[in-house]
């Protein structure tokens, strides 16, 4: 799903999640109760409550924000989780109900998404990571398949072993008449936008009792998820068993102080060479290309980067790991070993306060930055490099009028 339909097309999704609420809180009102949901789409790319500040951009490109975009849950007032049966990443059956007495983390997730999901599965894996393994046996995680054309196993196994999740959560899939009442049922919304997977990124927390408990949108910056889990980590823990004892201390989310007209230095992904870090230049051309070691085909992608990097006339290239969106650094270092000489570097970009600043979508995505420190040319995925060469020329060119 891309992080950039949220702004255009999420008036159907948000419609269809809000409209639910909504049910719920005229049918809790009937019982003299009520069910508080207040989130709104959020121009900045992501959504949160209503009473965040909408995210802005600096002179130098930057994200800002005036408020923190962390989403703190929304309050669910114990509804029943509705349950369901679907088959998992292993070809097994598996129901919600089976995991009564344990606090579970629902979350809906694209089997081919390179955008907001791979940050959903950070964000759950972290906080439970931060919990310790006394909470952990308290906990389980489940991901629901949200892609109505890829719903086979060996797609949703597939996402699991890319981002190191194959033991260590419930993947869940089945037909699209089973998923689209799944989704239904929790007041998600799954489509087809211009070609493009698009879905409601919702994350529910059920408690031990089978009650939901809190309703979060995740957001879609890569900064974000070390803050995020933190929050999670720390509501996660009011549902655990009292004997359990958790020390979470909220982190502080700050947004980008940097952009492309600013000078920035990452840590260099290759072990050979003398250089340990990696510049992006405000004053020079440079193509960046953000990408992850999970990418399909990534190796095959990076040759033929490789090649176009080898080519004379062209700006400099450096490629940024999204390490956010990683399950380790023991992927990349596997992917960088099986290139013995390449002709541009690669940074890793740890925090997510890169991708963030350079405004970037989806992985991958491209992003000609020209001398004067601006974004003057980018493109999502991967198109054929006699193309990008053209493109590239063409802005360049132009930037300079």
């Amino acid at each position: 799903m891309k992080k950039g339909f949220w702004r255009s097309e999420w008036v159907v999704p948000i419609a269809v999640l809000i409209v639910g609420i909504a049910v719920l809180s005229v049918l809790k009102a009937n019982f003299g109760q009520s069910v508080k949901h207040t989130t709104t789409p959020n121009p900045g790319g992501n959504l949160t409550k209503s009473t965040a500040k909408h995210k802005t951009t600096g002179s130098n490109g930057q994200s800002k924000s005036k408020n923190s975009v962390i989403n703190a849950g929304d309050a669910m007032h114990g509804r029943p989780a509705p349950n369901f049966t679907l088959t998992n990443q292993f070809g097994k059956k598996v129901s919600l109900s089976q995991f009564k007495g344990k606090t579970v983390i629902l979350s809906f997730i694209d089997s081919t998404c390179h955008a907001i999901c791979p940050l959903t599965t950070e964000d759950i894996k972290t906080a439970v990571h931060l919990l310790g393994p006394k909470a952990q046996k308290n906990i389980q995680i489940i991901g629901v398949n949200a892609n109505p054309k890829s719903t086979s196993v060996a797609a949703v196994k597939k996402y699991s072993i890319e981002h190191g999740m194959l033991h260590s959560w419930q993947y869940l899939t089945g037909s699209s008449t089973q998923l689209h009442k799944v989704w239904k049922d929790y007041y998600v919304y799954s489509g087809v936008v211009n070609g493009q997977i698009d879905h409601t990124p919702a994350l529910y927390v059920i408690g031990p009792k089978g009650k939901e408990k809190l309703l979060y949108m995740v957001p879609s910056q890569y900064s974000s998820v070390n803050a995020e889990s933190h929050v999670l980590a720390k509501n996660i823990a009011k549902y655990l068993p009292s004997s359990i004892k958790t020390n979470i201390t909220p982190v502080q989310y700050h947004a980008p102080a940097k952009g492309p007209g600013n000078l920035i230095q990452l840590p260099s992904a290759l072990s050979t060479g003398s250089a340990k870090s990696v510049t992006l230049n405000p004053r020079k051309p440079q193509l960046v290309v953000f990408f992850a070691s999970w990418i399909p085909h990534i190796k095959e992608k990076l040759t033929r980067l490789n090649k176009y990097a080898s080519q004379p006339g062209h700006p400099q290239v450096i490629a940024v790991d999204v390490a956010t969106t990683e399950p380790g650094l023991k992927p990349l270092t596997k992917l960088m070993a099986q290139f013995p000489k390449l002709n541009f570097k690669v940074g890793i970009d740890k925090t997510g306060k890169v991708a963030d600043a350079y405004h970037i979508q989806e992985l991958t995505w491209f992003a000609l930055k020209s001398s004067s420190g601006k974004i003057v040319w980018h493109h999502s995925e991967w198109i054929k490099m006699t193309q990008m060469s053209k493109d590239v020329k063409k802005a360049l060119t132009q930037s300079h009028q």
